[in-house]
């Protein structure tokens, strides 16, 4: 497949257009409210993260890197934090481990990373032990239906697009609140629905194509149900435009990397399938039916009666 090609398939995606495929799959069904709120059964997913994926994440958005923005927007997004060697982090949905060996060697935290689908768990695991960082920053395999923490144990509990495909919402964040310390910081992103009205075509269109069944909270629940319990919620903030710039950004910049010899069948198939993706995520923010948010809740102490 020529490399002007490629470049036009993806560059269409760019622009807003669809991209097409090179291999045909059978078409999705149609996703419903309740899916979206994730009353529908549960299908196991097949095959989330193959190799030629990883190539493809890797061009995007730098090495061991799974999320837009790569090593630098991470940094940024945590410079707040005041981590230190003196303090303790747990990074839920940590991918290959990018983010957490990247915290370690910037201000030599420690950080547990859990993360989900188990070829990532493992990969991860062994670039920290290559590393040198199994113990400074280990990635373990977890399930986020059935998380159990030690009491009160980081400072700071981070996540990425993590919580978004957890049906148990009120558990996960009941456990992260009984792990962290007082004072200790509550700092992700996610994806949220505006509102509570019935999803546009465009989110059901998204849902249908994750890899992982999306249960999605809006933002005003995740505000209450956080400030409901021991947390002070500093930042609800609508982050979509700037989640965009950075998946864009990624885009743009491996379009003028690409070179011929990058363009092998397998790599180029990839291409397509991550830019199939990424088309329907964006599109469904575009639509304004489905958002971005950043929030940042403290612990606050035990309340005494």
């Amino acid at each position: 497949m020529a490399k002007q090609s490629i470049i036009k398939r993806v560059a269409a995606w760019v622009r807003g257009k669809p991209a097409e495929r090179t291999r045909s799959r059978p078409a999705p069904r149609a996703a419903t409210r309740d899916d979206v709120e994730g009353d529908a059964p549960e299908e196991a997913p097949a095959a989330i993260w193959p190799p030629q994926r990883l190539v493809v994440a890797n061009r995007l958005w730098g090495g061991d890197f799974i999320i837009p923005g790569g090593e630098k927007f991470i940094l940024d997004f945590t410079r707040m934090l005041g981590l230190s060697e003196a303090t303790s982090m747990l990074n839920i949905g940590a991918g290959l481990g990018g983010e957490s060996r990247a915290w370690a060697e910037d201000c030599g935290v420690w950080v547990d990373g859990l993360e989900s689908i188990p070829e990532l768990a493992e990969l991860g695991m062994e670039r920290s032990t290559r590393a040198g960082m199994q113990r400074k920053a280990p990635i373990k395999l977890f399930n986020p239906e059935d998380l159990t923490l030690q009491e009160k144990k980081y400072n700071a509990i981070v996540g990425f697009e993590s919580f978004f495909t957890v049906a148990n919402k009120e558990q996960l964040f009941n456990t992260i609140e009984g792990a962290l310390r007082v004072d200790g910081h509550l700092l992700f992103t996610d994806f949220v629905l505006p509102n509570a009205d019935e999803p546009d075509e465009a989110v059901r269109r998204w849902f249908s194509h994750e890899p992982v069944r999306p249960h999605l909270w809006t933002a005003k629940q995740v505000y209450n149900y956080l400030s409901g319990r021991e947390f002070d919620v500093r930042v609800a903030e609508d982050i979509s435009a700037e989640y965009r710039s950075r998946v864009l950004g990624g885009w743009l910049r491996l379009l003028g990397e690409l070179t011929k010899p990058d363009l092998t069948p397998d790599f180029a198939e990839a291409l397509i399938a991550e830019c199939e993706f990424w088309l329907y995520r964006i599109s469904a923010i575009d639509s304004g039916g489905l958002r971005v948010y950043r929030y940042d809740a403290i612990k606050l102490p035990e309340k005494r009666f």
